[in-house]
């Protein structure tokens, strides 16, 4: 019942954020208007910029499966990619489920732990806060009085992630320079308060720290940040050439810079527990092109639409079927391994 209650909560508080950002994006809405310049784009740049990042995906797929190298070495990248799409999936419905989702899905169809699957995943995060820093940064000196308009104390707000980042980092590290102290700590635990499970709970606890190792191990470390430098271009250019579908349009002007504070916004809309980021994404890129950028207010939010619908799109399409593969076929079907 707990349970239930707790997932009710969440897309109850999916949905409240979804509503309150969708009003604050589509307040003054003009629908004839949204059709007409909706009807001008290019769907050439769209459907390529929607590639674009389902290759980011599949990038982050084999960066996950790096991590995942000591819990399971035979793992394929196609049963990688497809946990993490359903994960996706899942969160574009409820949000913060999609990870757990993500590593229930991967242990489904590859025997891989869970814990370590969810444990990795936390290291996943860690790298995306990290790339974030970078990007936050980077947007600090270009256009500090730009992001002070959307980010009231951007240097403080600089300051608090390098604090939090540092803090998991930290942690991290920690438990991969001592595992086996940590795991003795957890099977006391066990022992004392749960000694039926005592068993469980020691297997339990070498899962989740295999989890974490992947980033510490030296000869993962190129590999996982080539690859983590290289998702986040592919996910700069998915929205650059987004600018190429609005030639009717000041938009269609913009470079690569624009490019790099749209995909800051993009990403603090992700960050919103809302389904899908839907209704942050829109209300955070349509506010910098209306307010920073100074483009067509109607024309920014057909934007806003068009980055939404370029990633959101596709994970529900794939998810469906990595579902229905996942679910019922899989016992049927065999894809070749390649490991990375």
């Amino acid at each position: 019942m707990l349970k239930g209650n707790k997932l009710f909560r969440k897309i109850l508080l999916g949905i409240l954020f979804l509503v309150f950002f969708l009003w604050l994006a589509f307040k003054g809405f003009d629908g004839k208007k949204f059709i007409e310049i909706f009807q001008k784009v290019e769907w050439a740049p769209i459907f390529f910029s929607s590639f674009l990042v389902m290759l980011a995906h599949f990038l982050r797929s084999l960066r996950w499966k790096f991590l995942l190298r000591k819990s399971n070495k035979n793992i394929s990248k196609f049963e990688v990619f497809s946990a993490l799409i359903v994960g996706y999936f899942v969160n574009s419905f409820i949000p913060r489920m999609g990870e757990f989702a993500r590593a229930f899905f991967l242990k489904k169809v590859s025997g891989t732990s869970s814990v370590a699957s969810l444990s990795s995943i936390v290291i996943d995060r860690i790298l995306d806060l990290l790339a974030l820093l970078i990007l936050f940064f980077v947007i600090l000196i270009l256009h500090y009085s730009k992001l002070s308009m959307i980010i009231p104390s951007p240097i403080f707000s600089f300051g608090l992630l390098i604090g939090i980042t540092s803090l998991l980092l930290g942690l991290t590290y920690y438990i991969y320079r001592d595992p086996a102290r940590i795991s003795k700590f957890a099977n006391k635990l066990g022992r004392k308060f749960f000694p039926k499970r005592e068993l469980t709970l020691a297997e339990t606890s070498k899962n989740f720290i295999e989890g974490l190792t992947g980033l510490f191990d030296r000869s993962l470390l190129m590999p996982i940040f080539s690859l983590t430098i290289l998702i986040w271009f592919v996910y700069l250019l998915s929205v650059w050439i987004l600018f190429y579908s609005f030639p009717f349009s000041k938009i269609s002007s913009m470079g690569f810079t624009e490019a790099f504070f749209l995909m800051f916004m993009l990403s603090i809309g992700v960050m919103i527990p809302s389904p899908a980021g839907t209704g942050s994404i829109h209300y955070f890129v349509s506010f910098a092109l209306t307010n920073i950028f100074l483009a067509n207010p109607n024309e920014s939010l057909v934007f806003a639409t068009i980055v939404h619908g370029v990633g959101f799109v596709p994970v529900v399409f794939l998810g469906i079927f990595f579902c229905f593969w996942g679910l019922f076929l899989k016992s049927e079907v065999k894809f070749e391994d390649k490991d990375i």
